[in-house]
């Protein structure tokens, strides 16, 4: 995990661009809690209720282009819920 750490610094540092930061991050995530792993970093969008993908690990094209359209749709999605409740979600599958 410390390694991981200094690679993200070391990475931000030698000027990677805040993509690059966020991928390597999820995936970083999801070799540590295995491949079967779904993670996703979404921003809020300018209306702070639109989310937008800024990076993800194990979810497919479908999901990141349908949760661009969702507008505070707690009950859509895990996403949505954290985004409203400014909280993390966690998901069994």
């Amino acid at each position: 995990l410390l390694a991981t750490q200094t690679d993200i610094l070391e990475l931000s540092l030698s000027g990677a661009s805040l993509g690059d930061v966020l991928d390597f991050l999820v995936l970083a995530a999801q070799k540590q809690m295995g491949p079967e792993t779904r993670l996703g970093l979404f921003l809020r969008g300018p209306s702070q209720e639109q989310l937008t993908p800024a990076a993800s690990a194990g979810m497919s094209d479908e999901f990141l282009q349908m949760i661009e359209h969702v507008h505070d749709g707690r009950q859509v999605c895990p996403c949505s819920t954290a985004i409203a409740e400014s909280r993390p979600v966690f998901v069994e599958n």
